[in-house]
């Protein structure tokens, strides 16, 4: 991706001169853009701040095309996957330099600082809006790995002018952020409980990792073992209840939710409580898997349990018949004759089953739902998704 991202760079810059940028959806990479693109300009009164709470306040999935009345626009556009992608600055060609004189004096800018400015303007590339819109909205498709539409707002002087107040009165850029970490954490939670309804162990681990990731904002006292003793009781109660979903016995979802409760109550130390996530994750797995097992032979079981615990993985038969102890061959013929699909077919229609989930549950991209069922294809996923399920994976969305 990042020689690709690296390439669409030079490209842009041959045709058009316009920077291009994709840079962390974080304080550091928000400044270091804006110390890049604006090294020049005069400062302006929080104009940093300003720009750090507007950038951190734009939706994902929306490109957002700023015109300002010095002439200078830019297109900005914000990832699910925590990147920003920002085309800019060049010049609009809808403002004259009398007019952006007129307005940088009302904010009490000196001759000279006008005049440093309107040379900064000069010299940046000329594309219009009509230009810019399209050039932006074909790279948001090409990071997406999607070619559906992508919505976009205009925001002109007008809405700087109105907005400007507001942005400055806005909650911090930490409080803003703390907001997303707890939106990111509960993605990463509903993707998780997806992954353990349908057995997925490998997917449940890689979410379980990525909420570990996110600071906790949760921590209600000061014994860090009794936190970490609650967060594990909320994932036991979490899985608890979605398994109910599924059809498992009630009486087989209060043993095991209660043991688990009593064992972690039994932890003594931080360590052995996140140590003991994972074993959480693998019962609930097993658990879902065993519904899904009644009627197969034994090996087919053993077959089936490899597939579930490493859907998300780079799984091959090769790979399975080495954990299984069989010749590849033999596991084909015998998968085959006992499931009633070939071994492929029958990963890919777990994978999409996964997909499904996280399409119906998740506001995650179809590329990151692609990637995380064990697609690095995303056409080749869009393939499959239609085989089983009869309709694109943006079509499913939109049904669901």
């Amino acid at each position: 991706m990042e020689k690709d991202f690296q390439f669409i760079q030079k490209v842009v810059d041959c045709l058009c001169g316009v920077p291009v940028h994709l840079i962390p959806d974080t304080r550091d990479g928000i400044r270091a853009l804006v110390g890049t693109l604006f090294r020049e300009l005069p400062a302006l009164p929080d104009w940093d701040q300003a720009i750090l709470r507007g950038l951190r306040t734009i939706e994902p999935g929306c490109i957002y095309v700023l015109d300002s009345i010095l002439d200078l626009q830019y297109a900005v556009y914000r990832q699910k996957d925590g990147r920003l992608l920002m085309l800019g600055p060049c010049r609009s060609g809808v403002h004259t330099e009398k007019e952006a004189a007129s307005y940088l004096r009302s904010r009490g800018l000196s001759e000279a600082q006008i005049h440093s400015l309107q040379a900064f303007c000069r010299q940046q590339p000329l594309l219009p809006f009509e230009r810019l819109l399209p050039l932006s909205q074909l790279l948001a498709q090409r990071l997406r790995a999607d070619d559906g539409p992508v919505p976009y707002q205009r925001m002109d002087q007008n809405w700087l002018l109105q907005e400007q107040s507001r942005l400055l009165d806005l909650d911090t850029f930490e409080e803003l952020e703390q907001i997303r970490r707890v939106e990111t954490r509960y993605e990463a939670s509903a993707a998780l409980t997806e992954a353990v309804k349908q057995g997925n162990l490998s997917l449940a681990y890689r979410f379980i990792q990525k909420m570990n990731g996110i600071p906790e904002d949760l921590n209600r006292n000061s014994n860090a073992l009794r936190n970490a003793q609650n967060l594990c009781i909320v994932l036991n109660t979490q899985l608890r209840f979605a398994m109910e979903e599924t059809g498992v016995s009630p009486y087989r979802l209060d043993q095991l939710s209660g043991g688990i409760g009593r064992q972690i109550e039994s932890l003594k130390s931080t360590a052995a409580v996140h140590a003991y996530f994972g074993q959480i994750l693998s019962q609930y797995c097993a658990l879902a898997q065993e519904k899904e097992q009644k009627g197969l032979s034994p090996f087919a079981r053993q077959a089936v349990t490899y597939i579930k615990s490493h859907l998300s993985d780079n799984l091959t038969v090769r790979e399975a018949a080495k954990a299984l102890l069989v010749n590849p061959d033999y596991l084909s013929a015998r998968f085959h004759q006992d499931v009633g699909l070939p071994f492929i077919s029958y990963v890919n229609q777990q994978r999409v089953k996964q997909a499904a989930s996280l399409l119906r549950r998740t506001d995650m991209q179809i590329q990151q739902i692609a990637a995380a069922v064990g697609y690095n294809n995303t056409s080749y996923f869009t393939r499959q998704f239609v085989k089983f399920q009869g309709v694109t994976p943006r079509e499913y969305r939109k049904g669901a």
